[in-house]
């Protein structure tokens, strides 16, 4: 009889997921160990809490489609060939799944209901999912839809999230907990209140990818138009319908030198006056 695949199950948000400082890091922690021959990353389709719920359907914000392609920029690129990484978008099926069955009303698909949906799919693996020490302590205190029989249908891999201190007299006989180094406090919500790119690029709090496709797409804020931006489309559309292309380009190139032009001598202004008053400052005894 062959032996059973081993899958480690590991649900987020996704919003965004967070580099080798933080979910990255995970997930290269357990890749290395080769222990399971696959990790799945399920993103969250909708959010069982209400609050979270609410923000994640908000206008502007990331879309389900945004947060698998950003999961699987994340990701993805720990694959080896013992363990591959996948992306998956197993929430959306249950949630349709629900949705059909239950005909009208709403459809709140739970971490239990992802893990029969799939052990009924996948009845040859054998699976293990994937918390923080925060979420394991909600589910030990009976917080999530059907704790006790979930516990009871996987194994528990619990990791050392910085901040949170593990209560481990609290753990289960079989509950795994682990602390991968590097880890830090980082968190989806720092990075969306990071708003300036500069305080991300080069760091280890999110994947260049996955950064610069919140800038692409002008996720959190990110990418925005500078000023300089805003002129040159303006002038772009007011233009277009009035000179040809070549004499549309030359306008708009005349208007960005324009503008770096006064904003070079207005810098150049401030900058001579304050040697000015540093000047004056100097001279009174």
């Amino acid at each position: 009889m062959s032996e059973m695949q081993k899958v480690l199950l590991f649900g987020l948000s996704g919003n965004p997921p967070t580099g080798r400082d933080g979910h990255g890091g995970m997930i290269e922690y357990f890749v290395n160990l080769e222990r399971f021959s696959e990790i799945w990353i399920l993103p969250v389709y909708q959010h069982m809490f209400s609050a979270k719920r609410e923000a994640m359907a908000k206008t502007g914000a990331p879309t389900y489609e945004d947060r698998i392609e950003m999961c699987r920029l994340a990701f993805e690129c720990y694959s080896t060939a013992s363990c591959r990484v996948r992306v998956l978008r197993t929430e959306q099926e249950v949630f349709a799944e629900m949705l059909n069955s239950r005909g009208t009303g709403p459809a709140r698909s739970s971490t239990y209901d992802v893990v029969v949906y799939l052990k009924k799919q996948h009845p040859d693996v054998e699976f293990s999912l994937l918390l923080g020490t925060d979420t394991y302590q909600d589910l030990h205190k009976k917080k999530w839809r059907k704790s006790e029989e979930l516990m009871n249908m996987v194994s528990l891999v619990i990791v050392d999230r910085m901040g949170v201190r593990p209560e481990t007299e609290n753990l289960l006989s079989g509950v795994e907990l682990h602390h991968p180094p590097l880890l830090t406090d980082v968190s989806s919500t720092k990075i969306r209140d990071a708003r300036a790119e500069d305080l991300l690029e080069g760091t280890l709090a999110v994947e260049t990818s996955v950064l610069r496709y919140m800038k692409d797409h002008r996720l959190y804020g990110f990418g925005r138009q500078s000023p300089l931006e805003k002129v040159l489309m303006a002038a772009s559309e007011r233009f277009s319908l009035v000179f040809s292309e070549e004499r549309r380009w030359m306008v708009i190139a005349g208007t960005a030198a324009v503008v770096m032009t006064v904003g070079m001598m207005r810098a150049v202004g401030r900058y001579r006056d304050a040697g000015v008053r540093e000047g004056r400052a100097r001279s009174v005894p």
